[in-house]
């Protein structure tokens, strides 16, 4: 009986493919743009700008900047002193596939510690309207394996070794191509974003010839749970161990290869996190695990971050913290109420001299701090004043992120110690099949 299911599994697994494989490259609206009322757009190559709500349309120097700016519902463009558009929508069209502008001073990491602004070069058809908000959006449209080139260098490093970049390339196309899917990121004009709440898309700006090749290499390949498009999750560090989707994310539905905590190692390893005693050993030792930069050499510098820290607060500033959500008075204690295997917290329960405040899950619980926490894998030292009324708090966890499907930091190490793409997704997606969707 076993082996006629699995036999028929694996029929409608090669027909659900075969479907896939029919279909053509799919086109992704990405929301590039959101926070800011104005910007400067200059064309590096031919562009033309629609104008009169027509088929018509007027080209744009290259190389003279446009000012871009929500006035009232209309969105302006200017070059110089002259009005050159103003309407509800302007839409900017490239000549040829690698056309490309530049828009100054693009903001990444929005409401997170590494928040900054940079330039950045978009190719594709890119479209601002006026949010209700009264700040522009800005949305550029290209094919699905033009958005990854700004996406796998942005998410692993550009200078990765080939298999983690194409480990990478398949886990972000899995993860765009089940949102064009399923509208898992979708807004009213966009299928994505830019920005680390789905994909960091940087456009051109981060790419390299190694990057892209990966993706070329890989071209049509996504991750399929039971046969049905996955989102192929993925963080910086696991700490040396990845959590279940449904710890950090209850709401949504939990695919097959999140079933289980996976050990970024080659075995398991003798530790129960959900044990406060295990998994203090466990963040304040250095465990041989892939994930662990000390233990390897050769490996991009972004590696070497963020798989063991340390954050010290002050109870008045946590207190002042937690007041936003809650005034429970001055903090005295912060206690783990339930973890996931990784030992990241799902809920964590702060203690006030006038009440409490339990929180979850993960994220909610990082976003207590200002900047968020790296990771809820941590465990708390009070420190100073009296058991009854401490100084402060110290934090010492493992890992940045959410800790669900691939670690990049295990791939990349794996990658350097020989492993190819299909065994280092195959160990952080457990049971998925890799599977072309389109040609």
């Amino acid at each position: 009986m076993r082996f006629f299911q699995r036999l028929v599994f694996l029929l409608t697994l090669s027909l659900a493919s075969a479907a896939f494989a029919e279909e053509s490259e799919p086109i992704v609206r990405v929301r590039v743009i959101y926070t800011l009322p104005e910007l400067t757009l200059t064309p590096l190559d031919e562009y033309a700008m629609k104008v009169g709500g027509k088929n018509e349309a007027i080209p744009l120097d290259a190389d003279a900047p446009l000012t871009i700016k929500a006035v009232g519902s209309n969105v302006e463009v200017r070059k110089g002193d002259v009005i050159v558009d103003s309407k509800p929508e302007i839409e900017l069209n490239p000549a040829t596939v690698d056309s490309r502008v530049k828009i100054k001073d693009v903001p990444f990491g929005i409401g997170w510690w590494w928040a900054g602004k940079e330039d950045r070069e978009y190719e594709g058809r890119i479209v601002f309207r006026v949010s209700p908000d009264n700040k522009l959006e800005g949305v550029v449209t290209l094919p699905i394996e033009r958005y990854l080139r700004g996406v796998v260098p942005s998410e692993i490093g550009g200078d990765s070794p080939t298999e983690a970049l194409r480990s990478q390339a398949i886990a972000a196309r899995s993860d765009t191509w089940n949102a064009l899917k399923n509208h898992g990121y979708a807004g009213k004009n966009y299928d994505i974003c830019a920005d680390v709440e789905c994909q960091v898309f940087s456009g051109n700006t981060k790419q390299t010839a190694a990057a892209t090749k990966a993706i070329d290499d890989t071209r049509g390949l996504v991750l399929l749970a039971d046969g049905k498009p996955m989102s192929a999750y993925y963080a910086s560090n696991c700490g040396g161990c990845s959590d279940l989707a449904s710890n950090a994310w209850p709401t949504r539905e939990a695919a097959a290869p999140y079933s289980e905590a996976r050990f970024d190692a080659d075995a398991p390893l003798p530790f129960d996190l959900t044990k406060e005693e295990d998994l203090r050993k466990w963040v304040t030792t250095e465990p041989d695990v892939y994930c662990n930069p000390k233990m390897r050499k050769d490996i991009p510098n972004w590696t070497t971050k963020n798989f063991r820290w340390k954050v010290e607060t002050t109870a008045e500033d946590l207190t002042k913290l937690v007041a936003k959500q809650k005034d429970i008075g001055r903090v005295i204690a912060i206690k783990a109420v339930e973890r996931g295997p990784s030992g990241r917290l799902k809920k964590a329960r702060f203690i006030g001299e006038n009440g409490e405040l339990e929180v979850g899950p993960e994220l909610a619980i990082r976003n207590i701090w200002n900047p968020p926490l790296r990771g809820s894998g941590f465990v708390v030292d009070a420190e100073g004043g009296t058991p009854e009324k401490p100084e402060k708090f110290v934090l010492t966890g493992s890992g940045w992120g959410h800790g669900v499907g691939m670690c990049q930091t295990g791939a990349v190490i794996r990658a350097t110690n020989g492993q190819d793409f299909r065994t280092i997704l195959g160990h952080y997606y457990k049971g998925a099949e890799i599977t072309p969707v389109y040609k």
